[in-house]
């Protein structure tokens, strides 16, 4: 195409998106940069996340004999409170040899060759609820790290009516202000 002397020669034309082709390229960079971003955050969290599920695992080990020491404990305590007209002994070692076998009794070893862990011991005073805590065996300890540092104890727990729970205490630090 010739043009007059002194015009310059048209542009070619560029063909222009739409709007909608230009939000579309956007949403798809934007999901594939969270895409990435979360993968990244998976890889950096697994140590974190193998971490907790073994603590879990372990405290599903620990959970079938502390259950049972607890439910012996719990009959020899019913039996001591019977035979002493309601009241519950100071120590629970008060409670060996006449209605526990041995100390023995008072604890477990999650692994051989491990320190044994002892039961701690709430002794209730006759007005405390049925509910309360008599005894519980710690069962594991979870530290968690998700950005907020958090840490969890865990029990199996029995209470003064004879029956057993598993509790959770919950531990996370107040950031001071």
């Amino acid at each position: 195409m010739n043009s007059p002397d002194g015009v310059p020669p048209p542009l070619p034309i560029k063909p222009q998106r739409s709007a909608s082709t230009n939000c579309l390229l956007g949403l798809l960079g934007g999901c594939g940069t969270l895409v990435v971003v979360s993968i990244i955050a998976v890889v950096i969290a697994m140590p974190h996340i193998k971490k907790s599920i073994s603590g879990i695992a372990q405290v599903g080990d620990a959970t079938p004999t502390c259950v049972q020491k607890l439910q012996g404990i719990g009959s020899a305590l019913q039996q001591y409170t019977r035979k002493h007209k309601g009241a519950y002994p100071d120590k629970l070692t008060q409670l060996v040899p006449d209605y526990l076998p041995d100390a023995s009794a008072l604890q477990y070893v999650d692994k051989p060759g491990s320190n044994p862990q002892n039961v701690q011991y709430f002794k209730p005073s006759p007005q405390s609820a049925p509910s309360s805590v008599v005894a519980r065996f710690n069962t594991g300890h979870l530290d968690i790290n998700f950005g907020t540092r958090q840490s969890q104890n865990l029990y199996i727990v029995l209470t003064k009516d004879g029956a057993l729970y598993q509790q959770t205490v919950s531990m996370t630090p107040i950031q001071p202000r």
